[in-house]
């Protein structure tokens, strides 16, 4: 594995300051908000693969990012609609 690149290491440091966020906002919180969302995940995907961010799948659909010492953390939790999430708490 190569060593991590400096948009993965954004992704870890938005990960650790807002955890329980999703990969949206994480490729979002790092500037990649642009509408290639293909390119937006590539830096959170490889931050997952590469164990610097903890994916936690919340649906079939979402997943919650934590840092990786943050395994006390309980999911994110989908609201009764369906529709808005919120993120777990320590």
């Amino acid at each position: 594995m190569t060593s991590p690149g400096p948009r993965m290491l954004q992704v870890a440091a938005y990960v650790a300051d807002h955890p329980g966020c999703s990969k949206t906002a994480a490729a979002h919180g790092i500037g990649m908000s642009n509408h290639n969302f293909g390119q937006g995940f590539g830096p959170v995907d490889r931050a997952i693969r590469a164990g610097l961010v903890e994916a936690v799948r919340v649906r079939s659909n979402r997943v919650a990012l934590y840092p990786p010492d943050t395994a006390h953390w309980t999911p994110a939790v989908a609201e009764p609609d369906g529709e808005h999430w919120s993120p777990g708490h320590p």
